[in-house]
């Protein structure tokens, strides 16, 4: 009489992170992605052709605010973002977002001083012309 042999089963994941375990070939490996409603799928492919990403729902400059330079107490240019303020000027549109957010320590960015458009602060500037 032989016994039944039965094979031990072994996990796929780690128990405490849900990670795949060392050697373990994931079920989609080298399969197509596929679309998991009619919905999805059109809302990926109507990203890709607006020239985003497929997952992303917003895509760069979704978000972005007007800023205003001033140098010596003249206005020198309103930009419709950070990023064509940086262009346009040179300076990196980081520091711009820096200085436009009022953090600490910096005021000011070759020569520039840099506001929100929406901040009324930058008007007091022009009318009394102090830099």
């Amino acid at each position: 009489m032989s016994e039944l042999y039965i094979p031990i089963e072994r996990p796929t994941r780690n128990l405490v992170n849900g990670r795949f375990l060392k050697g373990h070939t994931p079920h989609n490996k080298g399969k197509k992605l596929k679309f998991h409603s009619r919905w999805s799928k059109r809302r990926c492919l109507k990203n890709l052709e607006k020239g985003r990403g497929a997952w992303h729902k917003t895509g760069a400059g979704m978000n972005r605010k007007s800023v205003v330079a001033i140098k010596n107490g003249q206005l020198c240019g309103i930009f419709p973002s950070i990023q064509d303020a940086g262009k346009a000027t040179g300076v990196s549109p980081s520091l711009i977002s820096y200085i436009c957010h009022k953090k600490p320590g910096k005021h000011k960015a070759c020569g520039f001083e840099w506001f929100f458009e929406n901040d009324n602060t930058w008007c007091d500037l022009i009318l009394n012309g102090n830099g």
